[in-house]
């Protein structure tokens, strides 16, 4: 029986310069970069072991980030490389829609984390609170 897995030439597919767009929001928001949704997280955490003095597990944390920056740079290249024409891969326009909304959000979370934090954290405290919540479903 064969094994499906996913091969790094299945990159060179992504012949679309608007899913190589997708792709890269999407490695850079796990890198942490700022600017996107990865780099609060990243930051905050950071933070909080620097804070409480654990410059050991800091210094982990920072080169297992140089590692994952060095492995997603290769495959980034390997993405815009040129090479053999592989058959594009087919997308739907609800999937170009998904997907950009997922983009979107990447980049949004990433230049207003605060705005989108409270947001959440009222709507929260809003479904908690039965009187209230109840009240908005009934638009009372």
């Amino acid at each position: 029986k064969e094994h499906k897995s996913m091969h790094i030439d299945t990159l060179k597919m992504l012949n679309s310069p608007f899913l190589r767009a997708i792709m890269l929001i999407a490695m850079l928001s796990l890198l942490g970069i700022p600017l996107f949704a990865g780099f609060i997280g990243k930051f905050l955490a950071l933070k909080s072991v620097a804070v409480e003095g654990m410059f050991v597990v800091l210094s982990i944390i920072v080169l297992a980030s140089l590692i994952e920056a060095v492995y997603y740079f290769k495959l980034v290249g390997f993405m815009f490389s040129k090479g053999e024409k592989k058959e594009p891969l087919k997308i739907s326009v609800r999937q170009k829609t998904v997907f950009t909304l997922l983009a979107f959000s990447l980049i949004l979370i990433g230049v207003a984390p605060m705005t989108i934090s409270n947001f959440l954290l009222d709507a929260g405290s809003m479904m908690l609170d039965g009187e209230s919540y109840v009240t908005m479903l009934v638009g009372g």
